[in-house]
Formats: structure tokens, sequence, C-alpha cells
């Protein structure tokens, strides 16, 4: 008895179609073309076909270079931008090998293009900027990596430095990334040698942000490394504006708190911003009163005070306060006793004020037009977004371990790593300001239909994540295929994406 043989093919479509949507906005495709070298015609994959798989695979699903063929099997081949016949050929040397050709490219006016067209596609606005770095923190030796000539190209450090990831035993490189204010987007990256000193980045940052704007009139806010008399003098003589935090090291530091041993500061409330976790819980009050003891190079020095800082630090206060007592015991000791060390009144106010802390923070600016509101709002409710950009690289994108031990193809890697946290910073500015525009505060995003305020990009690759095509056949020739069922809350995103639903009507 002949026995009837179907075969049911079944393969992932996810999230992809609304990622190849962002990427051909962005013109990826066009922006390798133009740059790397053409293909030779015996390829059977293209290096821009591979670093194509590579970058959806970053964004989607981060898995191992030796991986990313075993992904690939599972989903839909021309979503990747590769025939069915492809897929099997697919292996980490064609994908190393892609590699080198991105590293032999002009990655620097790659990246110019790149950010250019984006800028004008989506219409970021270039009027505040912050930057901010972490460690890329390798396992390894990396022995080969020391600045030699690869290629023609120098190549960067992998050495030990000043360890963000709390991992002093490991080599690193610094990754230096700027944001723009609108939508959190990443408008310039680099990466430098693992010992490079953060106040020695920002000049040249800022120069390419000047030239990215056209002019020098945008606020680039930063961390207390960019407060180097150099770089303030740079951009200020430049005609641009800046804000960051004036390091404890500044004499002007010391001076206020000495200032505070005989003065009462007349801080001014600015604003109250709701309990970050409790609706009922109280507001952090913010309080501020412009420094009485004038910056050394006349830029404006505004202190600041948070009543939720203070609740914070309690526990660690009253440890504090204990840890002083014995302090003021010791130093009593020393006053007291043959050899002290203290010998003026000055002497011993510097050591009190060494052990004793007032929990304030300090912002200094050129920003002269802007109230003091203005210049917590620009530093407080937008810098720690760029901390979310650093979380996405290294814990969503997985950016390390990279396992890549050729550092001329990690230099390459980490270029399509921007990339993928730029398209997911676009997602998420695309997302957020159709719900705005379309007056929805809390769709039901999160798992049992929780209300989600700020939906991220790797949120909506969960809510896609599953979905399938499906094809069933029989002896080779298709019997029927199955389209996949989107749920409402997929048509509601495609739509406020403003994204047709035919995007998901694959046919292969």
């Amino acid at each position: 008895m002949n026995q009837t043989i179907f075969d049911l093919d079944s393969k992932y479509i996810g999230v992809l179609p609304i990622v190849n949507h962002f990427l051909e906005r962005l013109k990826f495709k066009e922006v390798l073309e133009k740059y790397l070298p053409p293909a030779d015609e015996r390829f059977k994959i293209t290096p821009n076909q591979a670093l194509g798989l590579l970058v959806r695979s970053l964004i989607v699903c981060r898995t191992p270079l030796y991986s990313v063929g075993e992904w690939a099997k599972q989903m839909v081949p021309n979503l990747l931008g590769l025939r069915p016949n492809q897929i099997g050929l697919l292996n980490d040397d064609r994908i190393g090998r892609a590699l080198d050709r991105l590293f032999e490219a002009d990655r620097s006016a790659m990246l110019t293009d790149f950010v250019v067209h984006m800028v004008e596609e989506f219409k970021i606005e270039l009027e505040q900027f912050h930057n901010d770095s972490t460690t890329l923190t390798l396992h390894g030796e990396y022995p080969e990596a020391d600045g030699h000539i690869q290629r023609g190209k120098s190549t960067l450090v992998v050495t030990f430095g000043h360890n963000k990831d709390h991992r002093p035993d490991l080599k690193q490189l610094l990754w230096i990334l700027t944001i723009s204010e609108d939508g959190a987007v990443p408008v310039h990256f680099k990466v430098a040698d693992g010992n490079t000193q953060d106040s020695t980045t920002h000049i040249e940052t800022w120069e390419v942000l000047r030239r990215l704007v056209g002019s020098p009139q945008f606020l680039y806010v930063a961390d207390c490394k960019l407060c180097s008399r150099e770089n303030l003098h740079h951009i200020h003589e430049a005609g641009g504006w800046f804000i960051t935090v004036l390091p404890r090291t500044r004499k002007e530091d010391s001076q206020f708190k000495e200032w505070l041993l005989t003065h009462t500061p007349d801080w001014k409330e600015i604003i109250r911003y709701p309990h970050p976790r409790r609706k009922d819980g109280p507001p952090d009050i913010f309080r501020a009163v412009e420094s009485p003891i004038p910056d050394s190079d006349g830029y404006r020095l505004i202190w600041f005070h948070s009543s939720h800082k203070r609740e914070r630090d309690a526990q660690s206060r009253q440890d504090r306060i204990v840890r002083a007592f014995k302090e003021m015991d010791k130093l009593k000791a020393k006053l007291e006793g043959p050899r002290c060390r203290y010998t003026t009144l000055e002497g011993v106010e510097l050591a009190v004020k060494k052990i004793l802390s007032d929990g304030v923070f300090p912002l200094v600016t050129n920003y002269r037009d802007q109230s003091i509101l203005d210049v917590l709002t620009a530093y407080k409710s937008k810098q720690p977004f760029i901390e979310k950009r650093h979380d996405l690289l290294k814990n969503t994108l997985e950016v390390t371990p990279a396992f890549l031990k050729n550092i001329s193809r990690l230099e390459a890697f980490l270029f399509l790593n921007f990339v993928g946290i730029t398209v997911h910073a676009l997602i998420e500015r695309e997302l957020r300001k159709a719900m705005e525009a379309n007056s929805i505060e809390v769709p039901p995003l999160y798992p049992e239909g929780r209300d989600c305020r700020a939906p991220t990009t790797a949120r909506i690759i969960e809510i896609f994540g599953n979905l399938q095509r499906h094809i069933l056949s029989k002896s080779g020739k298709t019997i029927q295929r199955f389209a996949p069922e989107l749920s409402d809350l997929q048509v509601q995103i495609i739509a406020l994406l403003r994204l047709p639903l035919g995007l998901f009507a694959v046919d292969t």
C-alpha cells in the first residue's frame, strides 16, 4: 500500500520584517556596497550578505559566530537576505572573512554616511547630545592586539585599564558613545585602547558632532571626565555649550564645603519628581543654589540637593556616622599625641571635612541663558539614557564575550554592534512617538497584558518571537501555505509603526 508522504516546512519570521524595514530606511545595504570592495564572482555568499546576516542576528538574537548558521536555518531565508540554498553554506569562517573586508573599509567614512542619512531620514533633532564611555571587558590575552599595522591600518591595543565592570584582572577596550537627546539615538561611537583616559576623548568627539550639526551651537552633556580646563575651554571658545559635573578634586568643591561650615545656603526648591517605584511614595524634591564661590574659569557653578538621595543614603549614613566617630577618636588621639601632624586649625578642618560628607553635587556649565531647572533637567533626566544604551550593548546584544581573538575582526564586529543598538533605538523612538501622537500611554506589552509606558525593542522582539510561516508540500510540490496569524497586540504594534501588514506575508 502506497503511503502519501507530506512535508511541513516551518520557519520563523519573528520580528525580522520590522528590523528589515528599519535597515532599509537606513540604507545599510547600500552603505556596505559603497564602501566594501566588489565581491568576487566565485563567492557563494558575498561579504555584504554575511554582514547583513550578522547584524540581523545581533539585533534579534545574539548568538556566537560559530552558531549563526544554526540560527539562520530556523529563519525564513529571504528575510536574512539569502536564498534557501545559501543557508547551508554559512559558517564562522565565511563570516570572519566578511569581517576582514569590513575592517579594511573606510569605517570612519561609512559611519559618517550612515549617521548623516539616519538624521535626515528619521528627522533626528541635533540640539543636545549626551556622551559617556564604558569598558568592553575581554577574556583572553590578545597578544597581537598591540596597536601594530594590519592590512595597512593601525589596530587597537587590548590592555588593562580602569575597568568599569569591576574586573581589573581582565583586559579591555574603551567604548565611547554619543547619543542625541531626541530618542536617545546613537549618533557617534569610537572604540579606543583599553588604557585610554576618558578626559582625552571629548575634543575629538565634540568636533565630530560639530561637523554633523554644521554648527557649534548645541549642548554637550557628559560626566566629570569632561571637566578639564582644556576640554571646557575648547568648547566654550568655539561657541558651544556644555554641562558637566564638577570633580571633587577641583578646589571649588572644597571651597564650597568650607563655606558650609559657617554659612547656610539659600536652597530654592526647583522641582519634584514622582517616586520612581511607588505611586504613593514621597516625591524627590530637588533644591538648588548658585554657588557663592565662583568657578575659577568664570563658568556657571550650581549646587543641587536631592531628598531621595538623602533617603537612599540613610542606612549607609548610619554606617558612616559610626566610622566617623571612630575616625574622630583616632583624630583626637593624633591631636593629643606628641607627634601630631596637624599643627594648624586649617589642617584640623581639612581632616574633619575629609571624614564628613554633605551629600550635595555640583554642575558646571556655560549655559547662562537657561534656568537652573533647565540645567538639571538636561543632566538628570537625559544623561541616564546613555547608560541604558550601554546596558543594551552589553546585556541585550551581549557584545562580550565576543569569541573573536583577531583584533581586526573584533573592531569590525563592534561597528556592527553600533548599527545594532541604533536600530533598537530607532524602533523604540518611532513606537513611543506614535504612542504619544495617538494618546496611547500604556499599551499592554508586558506579560499577562500588563501596561508598558516605555516599550523597548527587546520587548517587541519577544512579542513577535514565535511568529512562523508554514509550507505543506508533497513530493517537493507545495500543497498549501500557512501565513502567520498575527495577534491583536502584534497588529497594534505594526499599525503604530505605520508598517503594512503585507510585510509579514512571506512567500518562501
